[in-house]
């Protein structure tokens, strides 16, 4: 029979409603899907409402309050965390039982989990049966929050500049070349930042998401579109509150995180269905996870 570590953590070691921990992850998780999103309130919402009226903008704060809600609980509530276990007679050869064969060892946070799925490092949780919904609510809240708000900037830049005052390009080729080298430079720099150690560390993960594949290239003829246009047109002119160029610049995280969240969402709700643990499924898919010794059962 095996015993759990000696230094492993139960449900009565946490407060209620505090089970995840505060990453430098996780802080950035919270200022990107946060802060992102609020500058389409601040900088795109206004000429919406000038042109279009309330429904669009209301819509799109409700997504973002429903996903920080489930941002919230996913970080915040039992992943599945047992009680402790009874303490046996000095006696016996076994001192603490262990709690049960749906219970697994969390080796990032040293704390046996319910129907352990994985750690979000995102998230700073665990996650396992109590909170898995709360997680796939998240993931599906903000797919349909980053769609809203892509198409919220796509309906923007056609009011406020296709509709009253039209953007105009550039006759001279000076530009044209000018545009042609910055984007080179910028293609540089994401194909080192995509070859780096931060990337090659998650980008596997994140290219075998549904759609990843066709994600990434509208992603990049987006970037195209975001790099080129306003070197080539006129579209920083006549620039106020309700006419600027936010909804373009916005447009291209609001499509990587799109395409981002609408593949782990999938990824996820086919997980449930299988019946199948994202620790499995990446051992099926050839992945390999380090072995910790020092959380090994004895």
């Amino acid at each position: 029979m095996t015993t759990p570590p000696p230094d492993v953590l139960w449900r009565e070691d946490f407060c209620f409603f505090a089970y995840g921990a505060v990453k430098s992850v996780c802080i950035g998780a919270w200022v990107c899907f946060m802060l992102i999103p609020g500058l389409f309130f601040g900088l795109v919402a206004p000429g919406l409402l000038d042109q279009l009226g309330p429904p669009l903008v209301l819509t799109s704060l409700s997504l973002y309050a429903l996903a920080a809600a489930c941002f919230v609980c996913t970080s915040c509530w039992n992943p599945g965390v047992p009680k402790r276990p009874p303490v046996a007679p000095a006696n016996a050869r076994v001192m603490v039982q262990h709690p049960g064969d749906e219970y697994t060892l969390s080796r990032d946070t040293n704390r046996y989990v319910r129907r352990f799925d994985h750690f979000c490092e995102f998230v700073g949780n665990d996650i396992g049966e109590q909170n898995m919904f709360c997680f796939v609510g998240l993931l599906v809240s903000l797919a349909l929050l980053s769609t809203v708000l892509l198409a919220s900037c796509m309906i923007a830049l056609a009011v406020m500049w296709f509709g009253r005052s039209p953007v105009h390009f550039a006759s001279e080729p000076l530009q044209y070349v000018l545009s042609g080298i910055a984007l080179l430079l910028v293609v540089v720099l994401v194909r080192r930042c995509w070859a780096s150690d931060t990337c090659a560390g998650t980008m596997p993960l994140v290219m075998m998401m549904p759609g990843a594949s066709a994600g990434v290239g509208l992603l990049f003829l987006l970037l195209v579109v975001v790099v080129e246009l306003p070197m080539v047109s006129d579209m920083w002119a006549a620039s106020s509150w309700q006419r600027n160029p936010a909804p373009l610049y916005l447009m291209l995280p609001f499509l990587a995180f799109m395409v981002l969240f609408c593949g782990m969402s999938a990824h996820w709700i086919f997980l449930l269905g299988s019946g199948v643990s994202q620790k499995l499924w990446l051992r099926a898919k050839g992945l390999r996870f380090k072995r910790n010794t020092e959380h090994e059962l004895v």
